[in-house]
């Protein structure tokens, strides 16, 4: 279930999500069914968008302010994390595998205004479109594996 829609400013999510490098390889119809499945959010300064443990539902596209995102893996957690700007993405794990438990938390360092896009719904197209799914993973794979980098140079 998708957070619920506070208010922010108009955004053409479509237009949006085509200057997103997460989405750049899809094409215009792929991401107008993508904006189907996003409700634009508003987090206030200070606010836990997840925490470890929480299920891993919803992946989000930063339109505005910072998060704070925290890997954690066993006992060892990211010393400062990361911080998440302008059309960088984060909650992958809801892309995944949606509803599993997830291993890192996610802070607003500022006000922002996020996509929050249905995990499920985007797995379920992947599913429909197997070209979909593909250019999907490979975005997830690369997001991932600069994750798990940053995290291991810590």
């Amino acid at each position: 279930m998708l957070p619920a829609a506070l208010a922010v400013p108009v955004l053409d999510v479509e237009k949006f999500l085509g200057r997103v490098g997460f989405f750049a390889e899809f094409d215009d119809r792929q991401r107008a069914r993508i904006a189907t499945a996003s409700n634009l959010v508003r987090l206030e300064k200070g606010q836990q968008v997840y925490e470890i443990g929480d299920p891993a539902n919803i992946f989000y596209v930063l339109v505005e302010g910072t998060i704070l995102f925290s890997l954690a893996l066993g006992q060892r957690q990211a010393a400062a994390g990361q911080v998440i700007g302008h059309g960088e993405v984060f909650g992958w794990a809801a892309l995944v595998e949606p509803g599993q438990p997830r291993i890192a938390s996610a802070t607003a360092l500022a006000a922002c205004s996020a996509l929050a896009i249905d995990g499920a719904a985007l797995v379920a197209m992947a599913d429909a479109d197997h070209s979909f799914g593909y250019m999907l993973m490979r975005a997830v794979n690369k997001i991932i594996t600069g994750t798990l980098n940053s995290f291991v140079a810590g």
